[in-house]
């Protein structure tokens, strides 16, 4: 599934890919990063494409994508939690 998802990827760069897998939607890398953070309520805004083994099963492409904007709050939130936490780690080892 990494494999796909790398090469999706690439044709595919501003768009959050999720993977079908027995009636469930599953997703990874980026796109698990960003939907962990913000929930499913993201494809409102962001382009997006469903995949089931190696066919598109929906795609869904807006004028107004906010890939960009989603992906740099993510990398931010996870920048910070990781921070606090070795953070907390240094304090419990004083």
């Amino acid at each position: 599934m990494q494999e796909r998802y790398f090469v999706l990827k690439k044709i595919y760069p501003d768009y959050l890919i999720f993977f079908l897998k027995k009636d469930e939607i599953e997703c990874i890398g980026v796109t698990k990063l960003i939907v962990d953070i913000f929930g499913n309520d993201v494809k409102k805004f962001v382009n997006y494409l469903v995949i089931n083994n190696l066919e598109i099963v929906e795609i869904k492409k807006y004028t107004n994508n906010l890939y960009d904007l989603y992906y740099c709050k993510a990398s931010m939130v996870k920048i910070i939690k990781d921070y606090l936490k070795n953070r907390r780690n240094d304090f419990y080892e004083r």
